[in-house]
């Protein structure tokens, strides 16, 4: 699949970079703190999700005024 791929010449590159580093990491069972790098780097990745009220009224987590 890969040699269907019609890519530019420096991406290749990034992606066997970016693969090698997962796969070190995946040899040294290391764990990282994904979502929060997401959250970070990532505006509007992770909405909160409504909950619902104990008196039956939907509540959005969050800040935002309605």
């Amino acid at each position: 699949m890969g040699k269907q791929l019609n890519l530019p010449p420096s991406y290749p590159l990034i992606h066997r970079v970016t693969l090698s580093t997962i796969g070190v990491l995946c040899q040294l069972n290391a764990a990282v703190r994904l979502r929060d790098e997401l959250d970070a780097w990532l505006p509007g990745f992770a909405q909160p999700e409504p909950t619902e009220s104990e008196d039956g009224e939907t509540e959005h987590g969050g800040t935002e005024e309605d």
